[in-house]
């Protein structure tokens, strides 16, 4: 086989991929810095040379409007349409853009995490490098309602710190509420002092953590081990009655999100 064909193998892979972490992708577009096609995962029947141009120009142009808004560029660039959603990307260097096409009832937070996840893979393809793992201090694991299942913590804490950390964790449960209670509402991320603390949304449970570093790969991490969580305690999730020791082997799923 030669190198062309392992190279569109690989990039055929990632894309797959992605669009099996995703419910509701109805096509993937990869694309070069002139326009062109470079890989395509589809369901149905785009013009892929057109569709390849316009993901190019949508990655470009936001690109651009913040430059001259003076800001960071954008990692993705989410357009809302009345039947779909489309997620728009460049990858590390400028090497390519990458185009999503969502259902509209696609959940869009997770849809960001697998892009970038992606275009991190990428990026390794097309012979980019990858930034530093993310650092994750503190995590809580919560219930679907606010209510704590289980926090990690990176090192040991002196009374003063709990305290801080007890603090938190009474707003990161009332932002959880809050948020819950808007229709449209997604968990991101929220400032408490000096420290970030961003989230994560799975089925019936968020993680909340405090990141030093790449946020979104933070998030990515996250949700993975969440994931992980959810898959493993499906039965006793559903009904949760509060007992902590439902859960026995919780600490697989999440002490190596600390590690990280």
């Amino acid at each position: 086989m030669r190198a062309g064909e392992v190279l569109l193998d690989r990039l055929d892979a990632i894309l797959g991929d992605l669009r099996a972490r995703v419910r509701g992708i109805r096509g993937i577009v990869l694309s070069d810095p002139n326009g062109l096609p470079i890989a395509a995962e589809a369901s149905e029947d785009y013009d892929l040379p057109v569709v390849a141009a316009m993901s190019t120009m949508i990655a470009q142009s936001a690109d651009l409007v913040y430059e001259n808004l003076r800001m960071d560029k954008p990692d993705v660039t989410i357009i809302e349409g009345r039947e779909a959603n489309l997620g728009v990307m460049g990858l590390p260097n400028g090497v390519a853009s990458l185009l999503v096409v969502l259902e509209k009832a696609a959940n869009l937070g997770l849809a960001k995490i697998e892009m970038r996840a992606a275009a991190a893979r990428l990026g390794m393809v097309f012979g980019g490098e990858t930034d530093a793992r993310p650092k994750i201090s503190e995590m809580f694991v919560l219930y679907n309602n606010g209510t704590l299942i289980q926090h990690y913590s990176s090192a040991l804490r002196t009374d003063h710190d709990r305290d801080i950390l007890g603090g938190m964790l009474t707003a990161v449960q009332a932002f959880v509420r809050e948020a819950l209670s808007m229709r449209d509402g997604t968990l991101d991320e929220m400032r408490f002092g000096t420290h970030t603390v961003c989230f994560v949304r799975g089925t019936q449970t968020i993680a909340a953590a405090v990141v030093d570093g790449d946020r979104m790969a933070a998030k990515y991490v996250m949700f993975d081990a969440l994931k992980d969580f959810e898959e493993k305690y499906m039965a006793q999730l559903k009904n949760w009655d509060g007992r902590l020791d439902a859960f026995p082997g919780i600490d697989e799923c999440f002490s190596r999100v600390i590690r990280s």
